[in-house]
C-alpha cells in the first residue's frame, strides 16, 4: 500500500520553505542549513582556486583564467584605493569579493533543486540501501 501525501497548500508551502534549521533561540540562534552551504561553497570554490598555483601563465586555461583576470581585477582596485604597503589586503579583497558573488549566485538555484533531484531514482538515498531482508 502506497501512501500518498496531498500537495501541499500555498501558505504550507511557504511556511515549510521560511523554516530553517536552527539550533539556540534568539540572539545566539544558529542556523545551520546557511552554515553547511557556505562551508561547502566555501570549500568547494577556494579549492578550486588552489588547483592552478603551480601553473605557468601560458597554460591558464578555463578556472584558471578566470581566476587570474578576478585577481587582476581587485588587485588594480586595491592598488588604486589602498595606498599604504600591506600584504593582507590584497588576499582579503579578493577572498571578501569571491566570497560575495559566491553567495550572491547560490541565489539563482531555486528553492526545490536540491530536495527535488534528491528525489530521482539516480540520486536516491532511499534507493542506494537494499531493502530489509524479512525473517
Amino acid at each position: 500500500m502506497s501512501t500518498e501525501q496531498a500537495a501541499p497548500t500555498s501558505s504550507e508551502y511557504i511556511v515549510h520553505h521560511l523554516t530553517n534549521l536552527h539550533v539556540g533561540h534568539g540572539f545566539w540562534t544558529l542556523h545551520l542549513d546557511t552554515l553547511i552551504v557556505s562551508g561547502v561553497l566555501g570549500l568547494v570554490i577556494f579549492g578550486m582556486m588552489a588547483l592552478p598555483r603551480g601553473a605557468p601563465p601560458a597554460a591558464c586555461r578555463g578556472n584558471a583564467e578566470l581566476l587570474r583576470d578576478v585577481v587582476s581585477l581587485v588587485d588594480s582596485q586595491v592598488r588604486d584605493t589602498f595606498h599604504a604597503k600591506s600584504e593582507l589586503v590584497t588576499p582579503l579583497a579578493i577572498t571578501i569579493f569571491v566570497w560575495v558573488w559566491v553567495m550572491n549566485a547560490v541565489d539563482l538555484i531555486p528553492v526545490d533543486f536540491l530536495p527535488g533531484s534528491c528525489t530521482q531514482p539516480a540520486l536516491s538515498i532511499s534507493n542506494s540501501c537494499p531493502p530489509p531482508t524479512p525473517t
